[in-house]
């Protein structure tokens, strides 16, 4: 009887390490969705720039739902800015079928599963906050229910705990039309806090941008 309960846990324990190993092929890959280490024009940090100016202004406006409107293309300049100081992480956004497709490429210590995790979230139109109706990392479809929670956690660990449900929770609705984006959302205090005339993120400084092409 022992014996056959050692041989029953061993063929549990080998068919949970080939679930594991099966899975991690499938979230890791060869090649990145988005090329890594693209570069940064200055034309990309001008536009980086007054995207940041006109969004700090939005959260001033405190206790009144405001719409913040922009663009792909800005957004992707801010994206490719922001990520220089981040090695190996790529991102881009893009317009599709009313929503908004975001892809990101982190390169990985070299290993026998792949060279790349690569992540792809499509956030619907939606006029009931932000609505991520489909999440996939690799070739892995992520369940509703556990998207969010991956992306506090995710995000938390690079923004600070706790900071990435409040700024989720203020979006009250997303539209997309063409290229053009149009977030409406509740400015809290707690995003608006740090924002200060005349302060280093306000100003913006192009003499601090580093890898910049001109």
């Amino acid at each position: 009887m022992g014996c056959l309960f050692r041989f029953c846990s061993l063929i549990i324990f080998a068919m949970l390490i080939g679930w594991l190993i099966t899975n991690l092929v499938n979230f890791i890959q060869e090649a990145p969705a988005v090329k890594i280490n693209q570069t940064v024009t200055l034309k990309d940090f001008k536009t980086a720039q007054q995207l940041v100016r006109r969004r700090n202004s939005h959260l001033r406006s405190l206790n009144k739902v405001t719409e913040f409107q922009t663009t792909t293309y800005e957004i992707n300049s801010f994206l490719k800015v922001a990520t220089k100081l981040i090695p190996n992480v790529a991102t881009k956004v893009k317009a599709s079928g009313g929503g908004i497709v975001i892809k990101m490429s982190v390169g990985l210590p070299s290993n026998p599963l792949g060279s790349y995790l690569n992540i792809r979230a499509i956030i619907a139109s939606s006029s009931q906050g932000l609505l991520f109706k489909k999440f996939f990392v690799g070739k892995v479809k992520i369940h509703q229910k556990l998207i969010k929670p991956v992306l506090y956690y995710a995000f938390d660990q690079i923004i600070g705990q706790g900071r990435t449900r409040t700024f989720l929770n203020d979006i009250r609705s997303v539209k997309v039309s063409n290229s053009k984006l149009f977030v409406r959302f509740w400015p809290s205090a707690y995003l608006a806090k740090d924002i200060r005339p005349g302060s280093a993120s306000s100003r913006g400084d192009t003499n601090n941008a580093n890898g910049v092409k001109r």
